[in-house]
């Protein structure tokens, strides 16, 4: 229950307030809560939004490699949800990447680590958000700051594709449910103040977008799923150290592209993320047509193209090497 409404953030009030101490924030926020109602469109009337200009502005075939594999023993008593907070990825990809899709770990077990990526793009300052991938990319300076796995938009409820740029930057918001969730879905249009049961949790980041937004979210077990009303959930720790990192005005990229081509030396990786909102970009025919972009098609196994675009998990796999033997898929 993500997308964005009203929200005020208030001090508490000082042993001497006049009567216009009172008012005058009391009118402020009447009238930022009018003009937010009188200008907000509706999710469902706003047109899809046009990405051929931004599908242009990344059209380089190959990106970067960056990260490194990494295990992790279970220890006894942990769980998925745990071990992924812990390195900062979701309980989604790293049962999939480790064929624990419904099961629990064991104690002992070894566990591989998405810590390793290839770079959706690459910008001088701003965010990139890849749907398919579930996952968050911070830059400043042409440096990558940060990756943070996060939640997007459901069916129907889809994290809109474009670029934008932050408008708002919010501690402790308030949230009021926009009409169109009480329209679908019923939900009650009480006010939910801060705290552990606001749907937006503690910290906005709203975009241009209307009604979207990256933000924090007490229901952790989303993280790495289709799940929200269009909106972007973090980790609360991931979104209180992202929100340090992002400024008014900056720019958001929110792309999809579930297969990436990444490249590290001489060495070629794969990756292929679910096609989450079905748009046929991660079949094998789509994926061929990408790696004759990069010049790598006559290059590779299709066997194990195959086996990669099968497993559907995100992880970047070495395809071709210049100048040593591939290794094999795991």
């Amino acid at each position: 229950m993500n997308p964005e409404s009203v929200w005020v953030s208030t001090e508490a009030n000082g042993p001497n307030r006049t009567f216009w101490d009172t008012l005058l924030p009391v009118s402020a926020l009447s009238l930022a809560f009018l003009t937010l109602f009188a200008y907000r469109p509706a999710l469902d009337r706003i047109p899809a939004p046009k990405a051929s200009l931004l599908q242009d502005r990344f059209q380089y075939p190959i990106e970067p490699l960056v990260g490194q594999s990494r295990y992790h023993i279970v220890h006894p008593g942990e769980i998925l949800l745990q071990i992924a907070r812990w390195c900062n990825t979701d309980p989604v990809t790293l049962a999939h990447l480790n064929g624990l899709d419904g099961r629990r770990p064991q104690p002992g077990q070894k566990l591989l680590l998405p810590l390793m990526t290839i770079l959706p793009a690459k910008v001088a300052d701003g965010i990139v958000l890849n749907i398919p991938e579930r996952g968050i990319y911070v830059f400043r300076h042409g440096r990558l700051l940060d990756r943070f796995p996060c939640a997007v938009g459901k069916r129907h409820w889809e994290t809109p594709i474009g670029r934008y740029k932050i408008v708002r930057l919010v501690v402790d918001p308030i949230w009021i449910p926009p009409e169109i969730m009480v329209r679908r879905e019923h939900t009650p249009t009480r006010w939910v103040s801060a705290g552990p049961g606001n749907p937006i949790g503690d910290r906005w980041m709203g975009w241009s977008a209307p009604q979207v937004g990256f933000h924090s979210t007490y229901e952790t077990e989303s993280v790495g799923h289709a799940a929200s009303h269009a909106c972007v959930r973090l980790y609360l720790e991931a979104a209180h150290k992202m929100f340090h990192q992002v400024s008014i005005g900056m720019p958001i990229y929110s792309l999809y592209e579930p297969v990436k081509i990444g490249q590290k030396g001489g060495d070629y990786y794969l990756s292929v993320s679910p096609d989450i909102y079905q748009q046929g970009k991660a079949s094998l025919a789509y994926v061929r047509r990408k790696l004759k972009q990069a010049g790598l098609l006559d290059k590779v196994d299709m066997q194990k193209v195959r086996r990669i675009v099968a497993r559907l998990d995100g992880y970047p796999y070495l395809i071709y090497a210049e100048h040593s033997p591939q290794t094999a898929l795991r």
